[in-house]
């Protein structure tokens, strides 16, 4: 998936002219285009401005104050819009029908990344793959800067699972962010969803496990409760963001809830689901009874 040729022309119009601006205004590279396009521009020198930029907000506040190329209202409210980048390391995962989907392990966090000129999957040689990015908003999708710095990082298949497993429960516990700023009703509307999921397999576990119906019906109003009560906060929580102190405030709240969280702490060990060291926190509950 890439922008329709006249949202990449606007865009690269508006990219130019912050580059053109920055540099002008901190003179970080020498022989900078007059009229920088594609095709005529130094991709290191390009970095060398877009760092400044990212590394110092005012750049971006003094070029919509100051709209030296005469932008409209428009124009200037996409480049303001860009203070709510994301910079990091990613794993680009996979290409879909509608986005390349971008991991970002540190926040645990999966975005949509639209292309610019080129569907990123023209761009990567393979997927996953590690690049240090920064994504930006750009008329209600993200996209990169148009720069990106790559690793020749090769990913074997125990971390290629390790990772199948982390962007699963990354889907299931907040969805995929397809905006910037993330939009709070979709990220309830995730965690909803994702909550929806777990309880079915738990389910499931339960019956595998032999529960009676009585016990199975019991430990999924039980746990479809705790679910309501995780997301009734802002930012909501999912269920597989439960932890000890989350575990320990619900059960002072509702006591009977012991069995049902010992036998969900089991259902995530077995299932291998939720982060390690959380899972690992939540077997405090069984050991002690």
């Amino acid at each position: 998936m890439k922008l329709s040729e006249e949202d990449a022309e606007q865009f690269y119009r508006l990219w130019f002219s912050l580059l053109s601006f920055a540099n002008e205004r901190r003179k970080l590279v020498e022989g900078w285009p007059d009229s920088p396009q594609l095709g005529n521009i130094d991709p290191n020198s390009a970095i060398k401005i877009r760092d400044a930029i990212w590394a110092d907000t005012s750049l971006l506040s003094l070029y919509c104050e100051s709209n030296p190329s005469g932008f409209s209202e428009e124009d200037l409210e996409i480049v303001a819009a860009w203070k709510h980048r994301v910079a990091g390391s990613f794993f680009a995962i996979k290409q879909t029908r509608k986005y390349a989907l971008f991991l970002d392990t540190s926040e645990r966090t999966l975005y949509g990344v639209t292309g610019l000129i080129s569907s990123l999957e023209e761009m990567i040689p393979y997927f996953p793959f590690l690049l240090d990015a920064v994504l930006i908003p750009f008329k209600g999708k993200i996209v990169i800067d148009g720069l990106f710095r790559s690793s020749n990082i090769m990913i074997g298949s125990n971390m290629r699972r390790s990772m199948a497993l982390q962007v699963k429960d990354i889907e299931d516990s907040q969805g995929v962010h397809l905006m910037l700023p993330p939009d709070p009703l979709f990220l309830r509307q995730a965690v909803e969803k994702g909550n929806a999921k777990l309880i079915d397999g738990f389910r499931r576990h339960l019956i595998g496990s032999g529960a009676s119906d009585k016990v199975v019906a019991r430990n999924l109003e039980t746990l479809g409760a705790l679910g309501v009560w995780l997301g009734s906060g802002e930012p909501p929580v999912s269920l597989l963001r439960l932890n000890l102190d989350r575990a320990r405030a619900y059960l002072e709240a509702v006591p009977d809830a012991g069995p049902c969280l010992k036998r969900y702490a089991r259902y995530l060990e077995d299932s291998g689901r939720g982060d390690s060291g959380t899972v690992w926190e939540l077997q405090e509950l069984r050991r002690r009874g």
